[in-house]
This record gives structure tokens, sequence and C-alpha cells, in this order.
């Protein structure tokens, strides 16, 4: 192996880990569809174990080839550690809240609409195919409801989210018309 090889493993493991865990993220804070807080927080422990067994190949490779000068894709690798606790703190933080989409699929405006539970949050009115994304602290055992009038003036109270605690983040979608699922 040469000088060049050795780095260029240090750089590509360094800029995946990277690249991958800035996905991730990313992915949480949109609120994307699927567990990114539990997947980034997996993420981080597996990519942390795999840069330390890189960073031991690459120097039982030098080693025994006789390199030197293989120092600067390790400072890159190493450079990923504080990048990746503060990933771990946002992570963290994001499981702090529950973030809805409001998805009016009805053919009326829906007025009044509140949610309740963990927090309140209230939105005056959603037009059909309108939606707004709500943001929930999370503030221990709680749950999450809506309640709102529809096209006909009637008071509707519904259950969105049955069971919430701390560290419980995630992202989910409720419909006005009433096509949801049951979570939690």
């Amino acid at each position: 192996m040469t000088k060049k090889q050795i780095n260029r493993i240090g750089y590509v493991c360094a800029a995946l880990t990277f690249l991958i865990a800035t996905f991730i993220l990313i992915g949480d804070f949109l609120g994307l569809k699927g567990d990114f807080e539990r997947w980034g927080i997996k993420f981080i422990g597996i990519a942390f174990v795999l840069n330390i067994l890189v960073i031991i190949i690459m120097y039982v490779f030098a080693s025994i080839y006789k390199i030197k000068g293989y120092f600067r894709s390790i400072n890159y690798m190493l450079g990923n550690i504080p990048v990746s606790i503060l990933y771990l703190f946002l992570a963290i933080w994001l499981m702090g809240f529950f973030r809805i989409t409001i998805i009016n699929d009805t053919k009326h405006t829906i007025s009044d609409i509140k949610l309740y539970g963990c927090e309140s949050e209230f939105i005056d009115q959603l037009e059909p195919g309108d939606s707004e994304k709500v943001w929930i602290n999370i503030t221990g055992d709680c749950s999450i409801h809506i309640k709102y009038l529809d096209a006909k003036g009637n008071k509707k109270d519904d259950v969105v989210i049955g069971y919430l605690s701390s560290l419980m983040g995630g992202a989910d979608d409720y419909h006005l018309s009433g096509k949801n699922n049951p979570k939690y």
C-alpha cells in the first residue's frame, strides 16, 4: 500500500460518515417519514467504531509498509468527532419534539384548529388542499388531541397521538378528512 492509498481510505471514510450523518440529520429536521432520530443515534455509534477501526488499520498498514505522512487523513477522520457530538445533541434535541403536518384533504375550509395536550398550538384556518406543519414540544408523559370546526360549524375532537413521553419525538401527518391510522 502506498501513502496515497492509505490517505484515500481515511478521506473516503471521513467523507462518507459525514455525508450520511448530515443526510440523516436533515431528514429528521425536515420531518421526513422514518425514524431518523433513532437511525441517527445508531449511526453515530456505528460510525464511531468504524472510524476507529479504519484509523487502526491505517496505522497498521503504515507501520508494516514503513509509510509516513498519513496523519492528514487521520486528522480529517478525527475532525468528524466534534461534528458527531454536535449531531448527537441536535438529534436528542429533535427527539423532544413531535412534528405534525395537519392536512386539509376535505373539500371545505376548516377553521379554529387547536392542538392541545403536550403543548397547545392554534391554526386559524386551512383551505382545501392546504397543510401546515406544527412542532409540538414533548414536556413529559402526554398525548396530542385536535379540536376544530368543520364546514358546517360542528365541533370535532380527535386524538392525534395517544401517548408520548420524553425523547419520543417523530413526525406524522394528520388528515382532517379522518383518514388516519391510530398512533401509539
